[in-house]
């Protein structure tokens, strides 16, 4: 047995690697998730967090460290992973050259491992400064994070410092050894231990276990138990602990739960790891209905949906024009971008900002609420519709329509809390962000991590034991809604009683409200999706895609409707007397407002497809997310405008698209009246397969550009066109400037700009996430401060009350 030369001692460094796999697995997983992605650096950026909760949260990273460590320790101090183990008698007067052979890579691989976790939470925080570097003297919440980097920089070189002083010691090859020849403690590795439930040899030298030993199995306990809570339960780990917390959660509990099957892999010469990943495959394949939509019964299912020409009756009788269309304002039509809560908080910022400004000065703009006629959203801004639509029908349940239904100031996940300037109980802008700054996040990534890998089916049937990713998400939503706007301790949504389960969220969705009997005007949902094996929008509305227009054909003729796919089967003329007869096996034909959401919201990995069944239980088409046909919904508000303007409704509507993806300023043109130059990015790794997919994103974008040139077509007038986007903050100046800071007679923004934005403000990468920090939130808040995104659109306002308003054409 030659220890071999240089060659030979690399090639042993990486089989000590491979014997430690499923703990370097868990420690680069965890580093390419904090140091790679947007969406967990902005976690870092949270200033709602308590000092006594980070201190948490480092406890969590110590321990990830600690089992990352023990747990290849651990598989090194068995003898299965050496060949000469499996031979005639083991490795019995083998085991002090072995041992010394692989001592090196054998004691610091796995301190190495432990070392890449507190390096990747040092250069997360450090990417983080990177980030908001650029916009902290623009933006007081950005400048507050920095600060807090700072602290969590220096905390976490302390806890790393306190971790080697604990766990590390100075070992001496053989110092284990007593001068009798028996053992003082343990060696690092090739100790002669067994996986658990595995008998061990009667040869094996044993060790006594000290106190580190007993601190390990506690730990591991420990984490074991709450890891096995938090799977069971997703919502109550991030009631009780905040977004970051279940990073190192879920990385440690990989570690122990597939370590020793890593073990056992060794031991058996069998590959079991590929067979739990065969395991739950398998159960992926048996348990069919995990990503099965969620229906609900509806007692008023015939009500469901109303007609444009019924809903244009209503929006002019709110508007006093029934009689008069001269006297009608111009209908506003909203288009939301997606782009996961960074879109649902910019939608809903712009939406709650523009009723906010009717109800303060009706006399200058008229009930702007009221205009607003319908909204068409993707994705993201989908979650921000539905919980607009839930706020507005909550509040005229309760008989003030006009005031917004939250119940609280907000938490510290909105960053406009505790400031007295913000009150969600007053404000609708404020009320819509306080609910939708809170994290969906934590409950899904559990789900992600582990649930849906393992779907348990708990019948023949197909059915699951528990719900998938999507539900959780839909979960979160109705859980953040109902902590905001119910008092009292009432039922977790969506509860069985039926007062409470058509509440909030948990509402059937369409029964679009008369405002005759609500005293108030409730904006009609299109929420966009997309058919998985056709491509083609499927839209979940208060009115029919199917809907007959008095002027001829469909309301929108190229595009599904939910209801209509869950009621649609297949013809077949040689069974057609068996289909007549066979009876319905699924119950409910409505969804509620939560999984109207999801119907749009269904982006890649985060949330999986959804299984629509028509009512005998056969599947008729998946549902992904609206953003694959086009990500701004302008395709479906071109149809609406068109139908709008069209006799006998001849009305003059207006469309304000809200987008949430930053834009840059200064590209250049491919030619007069031609898209921007294409910006190739450097050549990567694998750029065989990834230019596939860069180019099926990139399509999104390449749709959008269509559909507003779609839209602008169906528009009699291009100048009702008012995009709202996210843009560079740049101080007030004198220069025209369109994407400057304008605050002045600005009745949207909130910045103070005589104390911030000085200087350009510009937030390297806007995380799109299913939460965003205090600064993301704030930066989203400020644009409505640009010039480009509110000036045209005050004039609108404005003059838009009758339908001979002046046009808005250029900046005043």
């Amino acid at each position: 047995m030659s220890s071999g030369g240089r060659f030979a001692a690399i090639w042993r460094c990486f089989y000590v690697l491979w014997v430690c796999r499923v703990s370097l697995v868990s420690t680069l997983a965890g580093a390419y998730l904090l140091m790679g992605t947007v969406q967990a650096r902005d976690l870092f950026a949270d200033i709602g967090i308590p000092l006594w909760k980070w201190f948490i949260f480092f406890a969590f990273v110590f321990v990830w460290a600690w089992i990352a460590h023990a747990g290849a320790r651990r598989v090194l101090q068995y003898d299965d992973w050496v060949p000469e183990a499996h031979c005639e008698g083991g490795i019995a007067g083998q085991r002090e050259a072995l041992q010394k052979l692989y001592w090196w890579p054998g004691v610091w691989v796995p301190r190495a491992l432990s070392l890449v976790v507190f390096g990747s939470v040092f250069f997360a925080i450090y990417r983080v400064r990177l980030n908001l570097g650029t916009a902290a003297d623009g933006i007081p919440e950005v400048a507050e994070a920095l600060a807090l980097s700072w602290k969590l920089m220096v905390c976490t070189v302390a806890v790393a410092i306190l971790y080697i002083w604990l766990t590390w010691h100075r070992r001496k090859f053989g110092s284990w050894i007593a001068s009798d020849g028996t053992w003082i403690y343990s060696p690092p590795l090739l100790a002669g231990m067994v996986p658990w439930f595995a008998k061990a040899a009667p040869s094996a030298p044993q060790a006594p276990r000290g106190g580190l030993d007993k601190a390990i199995r506690i730990a591991r306990f420990v984490v074991l138990i709450l890891l096995v809570v938090t799977i069971i339960n997703p919502h109550m780990f991030a009631t009780m602990f905040p977004r970051l917390f279940f990073v190192p959660l879920l990385f440690s509990g990989a570690v122990l739960l597939l370590s020793e099957v890593g073990a056992w892999s060794l031991r058996l010469r069998t590959p079991l790891l590929i067979g739990v990943l065969a395991l739950s495959i398998a159960g992926v394949y048996i348990t069919t209905r995990f990503h099965d939509v969620r229906w609900i019964k509806d007692e008023a299912e015939a009500s469901k949906n109303i007609s444009l020409t019924e809903a244009v009756k209503r929006w002019k009788a709110v508007n006093n024009c029934t009689d008069d269309l001269s006297k009608c304002p111009r209908p506003i039509l909203i288009a939301g971008a997606g782009g996961a809560s960074r879109a649902a908080y910019m939608t809903s910022t712009v939406v709650g900002a523009l009723v906010d400004l009717g109800r303060s000065k009706p006399e200058v703009y008229g009930d702007i609420r009221s205009r607003i006629f319908a909204m068409s959203t993707v994705s993201g801004s989908s979650v921000g519709a539905v919980v607009m639509r839930a706020a507005f029908h909550d509040a005229a349940d309760r008989g003030t329509p006009d005031k917004p239904p939250c119940r609280t100031r907000g938490t510290g996940s909105w960053f406009g809390y505790p400031n007295d300037k913000f009150d969600p109980t007053k404000s609708w802008r404020d009320c819509f962000q306080a609910i939708l700054a809170g994290d969906f996040l934590s409950p899904v990534f559990v789900a992600m991590a582990y649930r849906d890998n393992f779907p348990l089916p708990a019948s023949l049937n197909g059915r699951p034991f528990w719900s998938d990713r999507a539900v959780m998400l839909e979960e979160a939503f109705e859980r953040r809604y109902h902590r905001f706007t119910v008092e009292g301790d009432q039922p977790i949504p969506c509860p069985t009683e039926p007062k409470f389960a058509e509440k909030g969220l948990c509402r059937p969705f369409g029964h679009h409200p008369d405002p005759k009997n609500v005293k108030a005007w409730v904006p009609l949902l299109f929420i966009n999706g997309t058919s998985v094996f056709t491509g083609r929008r499927i839209v979940v509305s208060d009115i029919k895609a199917s809907d007959v227009m008095e002027s001829g054909g469909a309301l929108m003729p190229l595009a599904y409707d939910l209801g209509e796919i869950r009621r649609w089967r297949k013809p077949d003329p040689e069974k057609k007397s068996e289909m007549e007869k066979k009876p319905e096996t699924e119950k409910g034909e409505n969804i509620r407002l939560s999984t109207a959401s999801t119907m749009s919201a269904r982006f890649p990995v985060i949330s999986p497809h959804g299984v629509l069944r028509n009512l005998w239980g056969e599947t008729n088409d998946y549902i992904v997310d609206g953003g694959y046909f086009e990500n701004d919904g302008l395709v479906t508000i071109g149809d609406l405008a068109a139908a709008l303007q069209k006799a006998p409704h001849n009305l003059d509507p207006v469309v304000i698209r809200v987008v949430n993806e930053p834009e840059e300023l200064e590209i250049p043109l491919v030619g007069p009246d031609r898209p921007a130059a294409p910006t190739a990015e450097q050549s990567g790794w694998f750029d065989d397969l990834l230019s596939i997919v860069r180019a099926l994103l990139a399509t999104r974008s390449g749709h959008a550009d269509a559909a507003e040139a779609y839209l602008k077509q169906k528009l009699v007038d291009q100048s009702r066109f008012f995009p709202v986007g996210v843009f560079e903050l740049r101080p007030p100046q004198a220069t025209a400037d369109p994407k400057r800071l304008a605050p002045w007679d600005n009745p949207f923004c909130r910045l103070d700009t005589d104390k911030n934005s000085k200087r350009d403000a510009k937030l390297a990468a806007v995380s799109m996430s299913w939460w965003v920090s205090q600064p993301v939130q704030a930066y989203l808040d400020a644009q409505l401060c640009v010039q480009a995104n509110w000036v045209r659109l005050e004039c609108e306002l404005r003059e838009g009350r009758t339908s001979r308003g002046k046009d808005c054409v250029r900046e005043p």
